[in-house]
Formats: structure tokens, C-alpha cells, sequence
């Protein structure tokens, strides 16, 4: 599913039915976030999608944003107006089960990407193996600080 259209799609959902144009940033991020993590995935599997998930998935996203801000949409509402938009193009029914799903599938394939310091210890672990531990106690510093960054954001 091409980006734009997405975009577009979660703009018009998040601002003209919710008004909220920080809602609409926020859902946007949520989907590039998911999309930079499933292109590859989905390019090795030739995933090919039927035109009324791109609705769901933005009822989902946008669903999600407004937990993470903590606004208050009811699920059904954003199913409405994701039904409204698929019947319109003459897709299929979006449900609010579909929708359900999608935010689930969405939140359990973001929770599942590795962390900035999980990767800086898995660098750690192999860059020790590489030098026979020469470095090992650069290593702990280096824990250390690392430790008190990850404090501060």
C-alpha cells in the first residue's frame, strides 16, 4: 500500500471526523513506523492486500494514536467512518472486529522490534567476541553511560 494514499487517508479520518491535526501526526508516525518494519516482509511473501485493509488498518492507526494520547474515540465510531469509506469505493465491509484485529497485528509487530539497546548490547557482545575481550572493561563504561542516556530520554 502506497505511503501517500495512507497518509492521506489517516489526514482526512484524523482531521475532518476527529479534528485533531496532532492526532493525525501521530497516527502518520505510527504507520511509518509499522510500514519501515513490514516492507521487507511483506516485499519476501509478494503480500498483495484487498483494497478495504488500507481502511481497516487506518481505523486501527488512528485508533492507536488516540490511546497513546490518551483522546478518547470509541473503536465503533472509527469503524463507521472506515466502513463508510470502504462502502463508498465499493470494497468490502470493514467490522469492528477487523478493525480489533488490525490494531492488535499493529501493536504486536511494533512491540516486537528490537530496542536501541538491544542492539548496542548485541554490538557489545560480538565486537568483545571479535577482540578476544581486549576491551572488556571499555565495554562496561560503555554499559554504563549507555545505561544513564536511556535514563534521560
Amino acid at each position: 500500500m502506497d505511503r501517500d494514499r495512507s497518509c492521506a487517508l489517516i489526514a482526512r479520518v484524523c482531521c475532518h471526523h476527529l479534528d485533531s491535526l496532532p492526532l493525525a501526526l501521530k497516527a502518520i508516525r505510527i504507520h511509518d513506523s509499522w510500514m519501515n518494519f513490514t516492507t521487507e516482509r511483506d516485499l519476501a511473501v509478494d503480500a498483495h492486500y484487498p483494497p478495504e485493509v488500507r481502511f481497516t488498518r487506518t481505523a486501527a492507526i488512528c485508533h492507536l494514536a488516540c490511546t497513546m494520547e490518551g483522546v478518547f474515540v470509541p473503536l465503533a465510531k472509527l469503524v463507521r467512518v472506515a466502513k463508510t469509506l470502504s462502502m463508498g469505493l465499493r470494497c468490502d465491509e470493514v467490522s469492528q472486529q477487523d478493525v480489533a484485529n488490525e490494531a492488535w497485528t499493529l501493536v504486536s509487530t511494533l512491540n516486537s522490534a528490537p530496542s536501541v539497546a538491544c542492539w548496542i548490547s548485541i554490538f557489545n557482545g560480538r565486537f568483545d567476541m571479535a577482540t578476544h575481550a581486549k576491551f572488556a572493561g571499555q565495554l562496561q563504561n560503555l554499559d554504563v553511560i549507555l545505561v544513564r542516556l536511556l535514563a534521560n530520554l
